[in-house]
């Protein structure tokens, strides 16, 4: 069957012969007009060619290039940038495999064809071409010569500069791409990694770095104030090289000379792929989830990418899949909301989301203002804290019976739990009212939380874990008589300071049972009296629903509990009966 393309150079592919195009890069000098000729070609015959793997760019200030000698394309300047540098300069082109080129992307049938080859166009490449970028205003000429000649440094003050060039080596845009997952996971052969002309193989960078942080831990290097704050910045921004070079490595345990050795091995759960690219970006939301697929494990198999759909029926239907595998972790890893802050600076979530599906996107939308993606969103797991430490290993719920089932079009959540409390009381602690705000703590505690029996203990931990050195303190001003005053506040400034940067915009609860929780939403109105605390999943995973009509409810957010323990009640791995008179399915919209 063939999928017609009807925009210019782009010649019709036949999906049953695994068809694809590859482009021929001309030869020419720097500055010469990019040229380029498309060839369909078939994967079952083993065609060679390169891959190149680079980040996008912005649309600001495109470029031309001339395809097939008849039609001129736009292009990114990123893009044009590492054509000119890639390209032979004389006799030979170069053949190559180019998402932006290679697939008509205006042809969303096509698109979404072409997406679910990617996995094999990366496994059969002859190799993978990493560009990074330009090396601009010679920024990266020491750190190539150290990669190029392995001169170990003397110094702290010969290691600090490379250690800054390393640095700002994997803050480079490339790095923060959510394809490069796929690209780096499926290469059968080691990558190469280009900055302008200069190339080396990824191992040898990788091992370079290394060894400048062996360096940086040898004692004679570790008085220098100025090289350890760049080693705090080096291990923030390699975190997710980290994470690159460990789903290659796991990958390449079972990778063959084809994609169907791997796709019948065990990989990763899609959730843990999910999480482990949280950070990533991508200019299409879609391919958040589209670019884990080829590279994860699920047992539900029906995602097939398909750009014709809605983010928002991609999202949910990853995160059907996930909970189809009984995995509960999606609702620790991925928040439902960006939380409430003083300068919020308008960040959108995707409209029309159900209640229940988590937005992976809003995670990578923060790391784009701030690479450290801190500040405006909170995991799940922070509030649930005591929640995880009592039960590290109870978050793969049964799926026999089913604990979750879904409406055809991945829009309802059937989830079977147990009602667990009302919310009668809801505060919400607003920094931006100073250290006044602390009075409510204060009144919380005295009128709310002694009340229903709860200790001081439990108010702390509630408010401060982990952070057991503020304990002391913190239980004084608590037994402070009610109400307080001014002087009162001023004295116990410090510790006062550092409970609003803790709780900033956090929502404390009672229910009408005498549960003490808190949780938090974007709207100070979000979590009101009238919602439901509710166990779910069969193991009483704890979340805030709201009643709706017609027996439905709608999710509010995770929720934590003082003294609750998911599965303690409702004996996890005891043969659970879904008919439980304790337990009943609730309908999540």
């Amino acid at each position: 069957m063939e999928i017609s393309s009807t925009a210019g150079p782009y010649a019709p592919l036949d999906i049953d012969k695994k068809e694809a195009r590859v482009l021929y890069l001309e030869p020419g000098l720097f500055h010469d007009d990019v040229r380029v000729r498309l060839q369909v070609v078939s994967l079952d015959d083993d065609p060679t060619y390169e891959t190149l793997s680079y980040a996008w760019g912005t649309e600001q200030s495109p470029r031309s290039v001339l395809v097939n000698g008849t039609h001129y394309l736009t292009i990114t300047q990123n893009l044009d940038c590492a054509l000119r540098h890639l390209r032979y300069r004389s006799i030979y082109p170069r053949v190559l495999w180019i998402d932006a080129l290679c697939i008509n992307q205006q042809d969303l049938e096509e698109r979404s064809h072409q997406v679910q080859l990617m996995s094999t166009v990366y496994t059969q490449a002859a190799d993978v071409l990493k560009w990074l970028g330009p090396d601009k205003n010679k920024d990266f000429t020491r750190f190539l010569r150290y990669l190029t000649y392995q001169v170990t440094p003397k110094s702290p003050e010969e290691l600090s500069p490379l250690l800054r060039d390393a640095v700002r080596l994997v803050e480079l845009p490339w790095f923060y791409r959510v394809w490069v997952a796929q690209e780096f996971t499926l290469s059968t052969n080691e990558p190469k990694v280009y900055i302008g002309r200069r190339c080396v193989l990824w191992c040898t960078a990788a091992l370079a770095i290394q060894r400048l942080l062996l360096l940086y831990f040898n004692s004679t290097f570790l008085g220098s104030e100025d090289l350890g704050a760049t080693a705090q910045s080096y291990f923030r921004s390699i975190r997710g090289l980290r994470q690159f070079e460990k789903l290659r490595e796991r990958s390449r345990r079972y990778l063959g000379d084809r994609l169907e050795r791997l796709c019948r091995s065990k990989k990763q759960p899609l959730c843990s792929r999910l999480e482990a690219t949280l950070h990533l970006q991508a200019s299409d939301p879609r391919d958040k989830i589209y670019d884990i697929l080829a590279i994860s494990d699920s047992l539900e198999s029906s995602i097939i990418p398909d750009y014709t759909l809605p983010i928002q029926t991609v999202l949910s239907q990853a995160a059907a899949a996930i909970l189809r595998d009984g995995e509960a972790q999606l609702y620790l890893s991925f928040p439902l909301h960006f939380a409430r802050c003083e300068d919020s600076r308008g960040f959108s979530i995707v409209p029309d989301r159900p209640s229940w599906v988590p937005d992976p996107t809003l995670w990578s939308k923060l790391s784009s203002q701030d690479h450290s993606g801190q500040g405006e969103c909170w995991m799940p797991s922070i509030i649930l804290h005591r929640t995880l430490e009592a039960l590290p290993s109870v978050w793969k719920f049964s799926t026999s019976p089913p604990m979750a089932s879904f409406s055809e079009d991945c829009t309802t959540l059937f989830a079977t739990g147990r009602i667990l409390g009302h919310v009668s009381w809801t505060s919400i602690l607003d920094p931006s009212r100073g250290l006044h705000e602390t009075r409510n703590l204060h009144e919380i505690y005295h009128t709310k939380v002694q009340q229903r029996g709860y200790t001081y203990e439990a108010f702390f931990d509630i408010l401060m874990y982990p952070q057991p050195e503020t304990h002391s303190a913190f239980d004084t001003f608590l037994r402070l008589p009610y109400p307080l005053t001014d002087e009162t506040l001023a004295e116990y400034e410090e510790i006062l300071t550092s409970v609003l940067q803790q709780t900033m915009y956090q929502t404390f609860y009672t229910t009408s049972s005498g549960k003490l929780g808190k949780s938090y939403h974007p709207d100070p109105d979000g979590i009101r009296a009238g919602d439901i605390l509710v166990g779910l999943f069969g193991i009483d995973f704890p979340f805030l629903l709201r009643p709706l009509e017609n027996k439905k409810y709608m999710m509010i957010n995770v929720a934590y509990i003082v003294d609750h323990h998911c599965g303690k009640d409702l004996g996890l791995g005891e043969g659970l009966d879904s008919e439980d008179s304790r337990l009943e399915v609730f309908e999540i919209v």
